[in-house]
């Protein structure tokens, strides 16, 4: 797997959405239109844009642009969460509490180390199988006893037993899909910009 050069490469923005496929059936007699989801909850797509202004993170750039071989490889692509995090303290420890079902969208936490989960947070899973995926937090429920009730969004790739949790450092299996303008051009004051378009990948590279 490539490594992200976390360190030199941070975005000045980014974005991730869960681009999914639903079916609408129309408008019934009462006026209603359902709606439902066939993709499983639908595929992460990042948007994340950098500015290379030092040697270091041009060579990081093209070092990264060339790994991922037009899109072929695929990198973890690291969730620059900052304060959206739990935080509160620097050494957290979250695991799930119990056993999951592949496509679940419910979870007990253990919550070892850290501040309750409000909703919102980004954490990530590192499955056996399906490596790390990333996963958003929709609603929490009090925390007893060392233990928490969350929903989240997607459903879960791969079952769980009691993996750790990640809300450090999430990050996701993706592939680059925008290899042909990744990189612009250098600029008169040796500035890069990189604007980047990742979706999550399932297939190993």
């Amino acid at each position: 797997m490539i490594v992200f050069p976390r360190a030199l490469l941070r975005p000045r923005s980014e974005r991730w959405t869960l681009k999914g496929v639903a079916l609408n059936g129309g408008v019934s007699v009462g006026g209603l239109s359902p709606v439902s989801r066939t993709d499983g909850g639908g595929l992460w797509v990042c948007e994340q844009n950098f500015l290379l202004a030092t040697p270091a993170q041009r060579k990081a750039g093209r070092a990264l642009m060339a790994q991922l071989d037009g899109g072929a490889a695929t990198v973890e692509v690291p969730r620059f969460v900052g304060d959206d995090g739990p935080g509160g303290t620097w050494s957290m420890d979250y695991s799930a509490a119990d056993a999951a079902a592949l496509r679940a969208t419910a979870l007990n936490v253990t919550v070892t180390v850290g501040l309750p989960l409000t909703g919102g947070e980004a954490f990530t899973i590192d499955h056996p199988v399906r490596g790390k995926r990333t996963y958003d937090v929709a609603t929490s429920g009090a925390l007893t006893a060392g233990e928490q009730a969350i929903t989240f969004r997607p459903p879960l790739r791969e079952a769980v037993t009691t993996e750790a949790i990640d809300f450090q450092t999430p990050s996701c299996v993706m592939r680059l899909a925008n290899p042909d303008e990744f990189m612009s051009a250098m600029s008169l004051d040796r500035t890069v910009e990189v604007n980047a378009v990742w979706v999550e990948a399932f297939d190993a590279a």
